[in-house]
Parts: C-alpha cells; structure tokens; sequence
C-alpha cells in the first residue's frame, strides 16, 4: 500500500503548459525527477510504503443483554434483610464459618426465564466492614442486567452450586470461587455465567455497601458440540 502526501510542497514549479504522456519499460531507465543516485529503488518525495496489515476477524458471536426485572413476573426491589445473629442462627456449618462473629442476612431471589439457572437462588451475605452500633437498616442486593452469548440451549439441570464472591458497592461481583465439589470445567463456566451478571448493591441505612456474599444457584450447564 502506497501513501501519499496530502501536503504538496509550495515550491514545487507547475508546469508551464500541458505535457503529453510518456511511458518507461524496463530495463532502459532514464534519469530521476529527483536528483537522486539510486538506481535500484524509486524514490519519490514524502512516499511511505508499509506492509500491508492484516484485518482482525470480526466476532461474530452473538451476544443479548438480559434485563432482570423482564424475566420475573413481579418487579422485583430489594427487600429489607433480618440478620442472623452469630448466637442465636441455624445455617449450615459451612457458611457459619465463612461469617464468623458477623450477622448474616438472607433473601431468595427468583429466577425465570433464564436458560443458566434451573430455579430461584438463596443468597446470604453479610458486610464486609461491619459498623458498631444499633441495628442498621439492610436491604439485600438484587440482579440487575447482564450480557451473554447466544445459546441453542441448555441441558437438564446438572447440581445446585455454591459460589463464594465479593459484591462491591458498585454493583460488580469480583473473587468468585465454588465452594462445591464439581468438575473445573463446571467451575469456570458457573463463574463465567454468575460473573457476568451486574447487581444493585447492597445498601445499609440506605448507603451503598460492599458484601461478602455466598450464592447457591441451580446450574444448568451449555449444549456444546
């Protein structure tokens, strides 16, 4: 590919009248318009040739974003949390473990329409920097969007997973782990799938917070070729 200036040098003399075409044929060659002594290579003022460069293919994945509130049937808001005080609760020993000396709160979110899930998930979190004082005033997180691939569709529901996550007070999931002993390829895909998901934080007397959060979903794993 050849570019040329789009900026002529102003010095350059125009020709005094029309000059009619000539061609040149190898290997006869006659002098250079531009003074030069290089008979190997044409020269020609502010030319720059370059390799051609390759085009990326474009991807041609197809993607939707899924809205929450349109796969449920009622709006869903985020509900007020009761807490679940260290002395005085019944949740399994493993998440007892994982909210050590913290109130834990729970809420169920319902899942439709979503080919990844097979039914409503449970989540329990508690903060991430709990505050000393009165009882506050929790509402629970809630799914808001995400975007996701295309699928032709999904098998029978495989397991109900449990996934360790952060949800930050910006509404982002981040140190997603399964806490449920399945397959790694099981593992990435769940982390993949809840990953992608954007949240409505959790907020505490009305602010914004960041919780440690433990979700256990009903997952469905992809039809693959």
């Amino acid at each position: 590919m050849a570019i040329a200036s789009l900026n002529p040098n102003p010095a350059a003399a125009v020709p005094a009248s029309s000059r009619s075409g000539q061609f040149s044929q190898a290997p006869v060659t006659g002098e250079l318009s531009s003074g030069a002594t290089v008979a190997s290579a044409l020269v020609v003022p502010n030319l720059t040739v370059r390799d051609p460069v390759a085009t990326p293919k474009p991807n041609t994945a197809k993607s939707n974003t899924v809205i929450y509130t349109e796969k449920v049937r009622a709006s869903a808001t985020g509900a007020f949390a009761i807490p679940l005080r260290p002395s005085s609760r019944a949740i399994p020993r493993s998440l007892d473990a994982r909210f050590t000396g913290r109130s834990v709160y729970t809420v169920l979110i319902p899942i439709e329409n979503i080919p990844a899930s097979g039914g409503d998930w449970i989540l329990w979190f508690a903060e991430l920097a709990p505050q000393p004082g009165q009882t506050p005033i929790m509402k629970a997180p809630i799914p808001f969007r995400k975007i996701e691939l295309v699928e032709t569709g999904r098998d029978a529901a495989d397991t109900r997973l449990q996934i360790a996550a952060i949800l930050t007070k910006d509404g982002k999931l981040s140190e997603l782990k399964v806490l449920s002993n399945v397959s790694s390829a099981v593992q990435e895909l769940a982390i993949e799938d809840l990953g992608s998901w954007e949240w409505k934080p959790a907020t505490r007397n009305g602010v914004a917070i960041s919780v440690e959060a433990v979700f256990e979903v009903p997952f469905r794993l992809p039809k693959r070729p």
